[in-house]
C-alpha cells in the first residue's frame, strides 16, 4: 500500500505525456514541475504566474500534474508522511543518533530540522536534511550524496560543517550538519546598520570561503544571502552546496544545459552564463559574489525588474549594464521580491543603515567600490576578477588605501559598443561637430589673454628684483640680511607696490602667509592670509578657485593656532564652493577635504574623519597618479587616523609607503621628517624600542637642520624623543628635552595651546616616574583643567584624569586615585570602543589599584582582560604586556600558587629585559616580585639579590605602594631565612617585620 500513491501519480503523469505529442512542450511542462517541487506549495501560484507568463494552456498542464503530485503524497505510507509531511509534528522523531526539535526549513525536495544528541555521549544541536518522500530517485540521491561529498572536503571556519550522514528507516538519505543560528547576512548588516568598511570585512570572509571551496574544485552556483547566515560571534557561514558543481573532470559524465525554468540556480543572483546555459567556472560565483556586494552596498539589486517574467531577468542579466553603486543609492525604486512583495528603497532609507548620510555614502563609494563591484559584474567572463581572491585582494587593498586592479571601462571599449550601436547619429553629430569647432576659436580673445598674462609677469618681476634688492651690498650698506628679513620686507610692500594689481596682490599675500605658516610664525601669516581671501572675495564676483585656496590656507592656519571651530567654517565653506566649480574631480579639492578631514580628527571625531582621507587619497591617486606627493600626504595623514583607531599594522605599512614616496620624490624635506615622525611613534606604539628611538633622533637632527631650533616642528620632535625617554628609564634627559619643548611652544603658539599641554602633561608623567610627586601633582592638574576646557569631552582628557590618578596612587591616596580612574577608563570606552590599546592601559591602572586596596577578586578580573587585550592588540613581547603578567602574578602569590606566580614573573621579565635597559624601574619592580615567589618557596639565596636589587632603584623612584612592597618583601625574607636585617633597610622598623 505504501507504494499506491507513487504509482497513482506515474499513472498521471504517462497519461499526461501521451496526450502531449510535442516533445518541447512536454520537456518544458516537465522543467516547470521539477522546479515548483523544489518550492513549497504556498509558493507555487507566484511562480507559476512569472513562470508561464500568459500561456494558459502551459500552466494548466504544469498544475495538474502538481495537483497529482499531492494526491501521490496523501497516499504514501505513513512513517514517511509522519516524518515529511508539512502538516505533521516532527518533535521528538530520532534520525541515527538525534532527536527533532522542530522544522526550521522546508523545500520541494526536501526539509532541515533541527535536532539535539539523544544520547549521552555529549551535547550538541544539529541541522538535519533530509529528502522527501518520492524525491529519492536516482538522480536527485545522486545530487544529494554529492553535496554530502561536497561539504565533508570543505573545512573552513566560514562553512558549516558536515558531522556525518546516514539513511532513515525509510530509506530516506539525509545530511547531518553544523546548525547555524543566525540571519542572512544582508539581513543582519541591515538591522545593526554596519557601516561600508564593517560590511566588506564581512564579505572578504565570505570570499575566503569561496576561495577554499574553489581551491577544491567546487563551484558553488547558488550563492545568495539566504545561503550566508551570520551568527552571534560576527562570523558568516555558508550554507547549502545542494547544487554546487564539481569542476573534476572524472566528476561528472556529459554536459548538461540547465534549463532556467528548473531553477538549479536563483535568476537574480545568477551569472549570464548561468542564465544562457553555458559551462559553469569559478568566475560564475565571482558574479554571483559581485550581485551581493552590490546589494550589501547599496541596498539596490543591480537590475531593474519590472513583472520578473523568465524573460526579463534573462534580458537584464544577460544584456542590461547595472547602474553605479555609487548613482544607485541617489534614486528611490521599488523592487519586486520573488514572494510578489515590493519593497521600497530611499537615499534615506539605505544610507541610514551604512552611512548615515546619502552624500556620504555617495562619497564612500564613488571610486574604487564603483569599479571594484562592476569589474565582479561584467558580462564576459574574461573580463571580470580571474578568481575570488584577485576580487578579496582589491577589496583588501582598498580597505588600506592601496591602489586597486579594478579600473573604469576604458574609452575605447564604452565608445566602440556605442558606435556599433549609434552609427548614423554618430556620423550626423560628429559633421555637426567639426563645423560647431571651426567657429569656436576666437583668436582677438586668445590674444588679449596672452597679453594680460606678459604685463603681469613683468609686474611680478619687477616686484621680486626691487624685493631682492636689499641684498646688494649698497644698498645693505655692509649688514647681512637674513631670509626672515627679505619675507618681512617683501610683506610690508605688498600693500604699496602692488595697489592696482588686486588678484597679483592677493596671490602674493597668500604665497607669503604660507610661508610665515610653515616657518612656525602664525602671528605674521595671519593678516596676510586674511587679506588675502578678503581680497579675492572682492575681487571675484562668482565661485572661483583662488577663493578655495584662500578658505583652505586660513582654515589650516586657524587649526594651527588651536580654533578647530573656525577651521571647519572655513572648510564647509572651501568646499561647497569646490563642489559648485569642478565637481570632486580636482586636485585642489582633495587637499581641502584632506585638510578638513585633519580638523575633523582632531576634534576627536575618528570615524567621521576616516572617510574623508580616503575619499581625498582616491581622488589624488586618479587626478596624479601614484608618485606624486599630495598622495603621498594621503597616505601620511591617513595612517596617522589609522593609529589612532589602534590599527597600528596598517598605519605603519601606509607610512612606510609615504616615507619612500617622500624621501623620493623631496629629498631632505620638511614633510619627510613629518612622516618619519609619525612612523617611529607607530613603532614605538608597537613595541619596537629600538628602531623608534633611531628614527626620532634623525627626524629630530633633520628638523634642527632645516627649520632651526624655535620652530614648533623641532619642539614636537624633541617632545616626541623625551616622551620614549621616558619608556626607557632616561628621565633626566628626557626632562630636559620637555622643558626645552614646552618653551619653544609657548614663544610660538602662545600659553594654551594644547602642544603647549600636551607637552606639560608628558613633563608630568616623567616627574611622577621619578616619583617627583610634589612637583607632579600641581601640574597634572593644571593640565586635566585646560584641557577641560579647551577640549570638554574629548579623549585627551582621559589620559590627563588617568596620569593626576596614577600620581595620587604613588602618594598611596587611593580613595582620591579610584573614582579617577573609573572616569578615565569610562571616557576611553566611549570614545575608543571596546578595544583599543588606551582602553587596555585604562584596565590595567585600575587594576593596579584595586590590587593595592587588597580587592584582589576585581583586580583578577581585570588583570585578564588587560592582558588579553594587550597580546592581541601589541603582540606577545610588548612592555606593557609584561606590566599586566607581573600584575597577574602578583594576585598569584597572594592566592598561594607560587609556581604560577614565578612562571608569569620569569616572563614578564624576559619581555622586558628585551625592551628595556638594564636597571630600569619597571626591571626593578617585577624582579622584587620574582624574588618574592622564590623566597615563599624557600629558595632564599636566589631571592636575595633580586630583593636588594629591586629595593635600591625602587626607593630612588619613590613610589609609595611599589616601595611598601619591595620593603615587605626584603624584610619576610630575612625574617624567614633567620637572618639579621641589612643596614640599608630602614632602622625605623628594627625587627619587628614587615609594616
Amino acid at each position: 500500500e505504501s507504494w499506491l500513491g507513487v504509482l497513482f501519480y506515474l499513472e498521471h503523469l504517462l497519461q499526461r505525456e501521451d496526450d502531449m505529442s510535442n516533445h518541447d512542450v512536454w520537456k518544458r511542462v516537465n522543467e516547470l514541475v521539477l522546479a515548483a517541487l523544489e518550492k513549497s506549495p504556498e509558493e507555487w501560484p507566484v511562480f507559476l504566474e512569472t513562470s508561464c507568463g500568459g500561456d494558459l494552456a502551459l500552466r494548466r498542464e504544469v498544475e495538474s500534474l502538481l495537483t497529482a503530485e499531492t494526491e501521490a503524497l496523501r497516499r504514501v505510507d505513513r512513517p514517511a508522511l509522519e516524518l515529511l509531511a508539512p502538516e505533521a509534528d516532527p518533535k521528538g522523531l530520532r534520525i541515527g543518533a538525534y532527536e527533532v526539535v522542530r522544522e526550521i526549513g522546508r523545500g520541494g525536495m526536501g526539509a532541515v530540522y533541527l535536532a539535539a544528541r539523544a544520547d549521552d555521549e555529549f551535547q550538541r544541536q544539529v541541522a538535519i536534511k533530509v529528502l522527501k518522500p518520492g524525491m529519492n530517485t536516482d538522480d536527485l540521491v545522486r545530487r544529494f550524496r554529492k553535496e554530502r561529498q561536497i561539504l565533508a572536503n570543505l573545512q573552513h571556519p566560514n562553512i558549516a560543517e558536515l558531522y556525518e550522514g546516514g539513511h532513515t528507516e525509510d530509506h530516506l538519505p539525509y545530511i547531518i550538519m553544523e546548525y547555524v543560528e543566525g540571519e542572512p547576512i544582508d539581513h543582519y548588516c541591515d538591522r545593526r546598520s554596519l557601516n561600508v568598511r564593517q560590511r566588506l570585512e564581512l564579505f572578504r570572509k565570505v570570499c575566503s570561503a569561496i576561495e577554499l571551496a574553489h581551491r577544491n574544485l567546487v563551484v558553488h552556483r547558488d550563492l545568495k544571502p539566504s545561503n550566508i547566515l551570520v551568527n552571534s560571534d560576527r562570523e558568516p557561514k555558508l550554507l547549502d552546496f545542494g547544487i554546487a558543481k564539481l569542476l573534476e573532470p572524472t566528476s561528472f559524465g556529459a554536459p548538461t544545459v540547465t534549463a532556467f525554468g528548473r531553477r538549479l540556480m536563483t535568476p537574480e543572483y545568477a551569472s549570464p552564463e548561468q542564465v544562457r546555459g553555458e559551462a559553469i567556472t569559478t568566475g560564475s560565483d565571482v558574479y554571483s559574489l559581485g550581485v551581493l556586494l552590490y546589494l550589501l552596498l547599496t541596498g539596490h539589486p543591480p537590475y531593474r525588474l519590472t513583472h520578473r517574467t523568465e524573460a526579463e531577468i534573462r534580458r537584464a542579466i544577460c544584456d542590461q549594464e547595472p547602474e553605479r553603486p555609487s548613482l544607485v543609492i541617489q534614486r528611490t525604486a521599488e523592487t519586486l521580491s520573488a514572494d510578489g512583495s515590493t519593497t521600497t528603497r530611499s537615499p534615506q532609507k539605505v544610507s541610514q543603515t551604512r552611512e548615515g548620510d546619502p552624500a556620504k555614502l555617495r562619497r564612500r563609494l564613488a571610486g574604487d567600490l564603483d569599479n571594484i563591484v562592476l569589474m565582479s559584474l561584467r558580462k564576459e567572463t574574461q573580463r571580470r576578477y580571474a578568481s575570488v581572491e584577485q576580487l578579496s585582494e582589491d577589496i583588501r587593498r582598498h580597505l588600506e588605501g592601496l591602489p586597486v586592479q579594478a579600473c573604469k571601462d576604458t574609452f575605447s571599449y564604452r565608445a566602440g559598443k556605442f558606435l556599433r550601436r549609434h552609427v548614423k547619429e554618430v556620423a550626423a553629430a560628429a559633421v555637426i561637430l567639426a563645423l560647431v569647432l571651426s567657429f569656436a576659436v576666437d583668436r582677438e580673445l586668445q590674444q588679449r589673454r596672452i597679453a594680460q598674462e606678459r604685463d603681469r609677469a613683468q609686474q611680478v618681476s619687477a616686484f621680486l628684483i626691487d624685493l631682492f634688492q636689499v641684498s646688494d651690498p649698497g644698498e645693505a650698506r655692509g649688514n647681512a640680511l637674513t631670509a626672515r628679513e627679505v619675507l618681512d620686507a617683501g610683506a610690508a610692500s605688498i600693500e604699496r607696490e602692488l595697489r592696482d594689481q588686486p588678484e597679483l596682490q592677493a596671490a602674493l599675500m597668500n604665497t607669503i602667509g604660507q610661508v610665515y605658516r610653515n616657518l612656525g610664525l602664525y602671528a605674521a601669516a595671519e593678516p596676510l592670509l586674511v587679506g588675502a581671501l578678503e581680497q579675492r572675495r572682492r575681487v571675484y564676483d562668482r565661485p572661483h578657485g583662488d577663493v578655495v585656496e584662500s578658505l583652505d590656507q586660513l582654515a589650516v592656519l586657524r587649526m594651527n593656532q588651536d580654533n578647530l571651530a573656525a577651521a571647519e567654517d572655513l572648510h564647509l565653506e572651501a568646499l561647497a564652493t569646490g563642489r559648485r566649480l569642478w565637481g570632486e574631480e580636482h586636485p585642489l579639492f582633495a587637499r581641502v577635504i584632506n585638510n578638513y578631514a585633519m580638523v575633523v580628527r582632531e576634534g576627536g571625531k575618528l570615524d567621521d574623519a576616516e572617510p574623508l582621507f580616503r575619499q581625498a587619497l582616491e581622488i589624488r591617486r586618479r587626478l596624479l597618479g601614484d608618485q606624486h606627493p599630495e598622495v603621498a600626504e594621503s597616505l601620511t595623514t591617513l595612517a596617522l587616523l589609522l593609529r589612532d583607531k589602534d590599527e597600528l599594522a596598517d598605519a605603519e605599512a601606509l607610512l612606510r609607503q609615504a616615507l619612500a614616496l617622500r624621501r623620493k620624490l623631496l629629498g631632505e624635506h620638511p614633510d619627510v621628517a613629518l612622516t618619519a615622525n609619525f612612523l617611529a611613534l607607530v613603532l614605538r606604539d608597537r613595541g619596537d624600542l629600538e628602531a623608534a628611538e633611531h628614527l626620532f633622533r634623525e627626524v629630530l637632527e633633520l628638523r634642527r637642520r632645516i627649520q632651526g631650533d624655535n620652530h614648533p616642528d623641532v619642539a614636537s620632535s624633541a617632545n616626541n624623543l623625551a616622551t620614549h625617554l621616558v619608556f626607557r628609564g632616561e628621565l633626566d634627559a628626557a626632562e630636559t628635552l620637555f622643558r626645552e619643548a614646552i618653551e619653544v611652544f609657548r614663544s610660538n603658539l602662545g600659553e594654551d595651546h594644547r602642544y603647549v599641554v600636551t607637552a606639560m602633561h608628558n613633563l608630568a608623567v616623567m616627574l611622577r616616574d621619578k616619583g617627583d610627586f610634589e612637583a607632579a601633582e600641581p601640574l597634572a592638574r593644571e593640565v586635566l583643567a585646560t584641557r577641560r576646557q579647551i577640549l570638554g569631552d574629548h579623549v585627551l582628557v582621559a589620559s590627563s584624569i588617568n596620569n593626576l590618578a596614577n600620581v595620587l596612587r604613588g602618594q598611596g591616596r587611593y580613595e582620591d586615585a579610584e573614582p579617577l580612574f573609573r572616569e578615565a577608563l569610562a571616557l576611553c570606552h566611549q570614545h575608543l570602543g571596546d578595544k583599543h590599546r588606551h582602553v587596555a592601559t585604562a584596565i590595567h591602572n585600575l587594576a593596579v589599584l584595586l590590587h593595592d586596596r587588597g580587592d584582589d577578586a576585581s583586580a583578577e578580573s581585570l588583570a585578564r582582560q588587560a592582558i588579553e587585550m594587550r597580546r592581541d592588540l601589541l603582540g606577545d613581547e610588548h612592555p606593557a604586556l609584561a606590566l599586566s603578567l607581573s600584575l597577574l602574578g602578583s594576585l598569584r602569590l597572594r592566592q598561594g600558587k607560587t609556581e604560577t606566580a614565578e612562571s608569569l614573573a620569569r616572563e614578564a621579565l624576559e619581555i622586558l629585559h628585551s625592551k628595556l635597559p638594564a636597571g630600569h624601574w619597571q626591571i626593578a619592580e617585577v624582579e622584587s616580585l620574582l624574588g618574592e615567589t622564590l623566597v615563599a618557596q624557600h629558595r632564599f639565596e636566589e631571592a636575595e639579590p633580586l630583593l636588594v636589587a629591586g629595593f635600591s632603584t625602587i626607593r630612588e623612584r619613590n613610589s609609595q605602594p611599589e616601595l611598601r612592597d619591595a620593603r615587605r618583601r626584603l624584610l619576610t625574607l630575612y625574617q624567614a631565612w633567620g637572618r639579621p636585617l641589612p643596614p640599608f633597610l630602614d632602622p625605623v622598623y628594627g625587627n619587628a617585620g614587615p609594616p
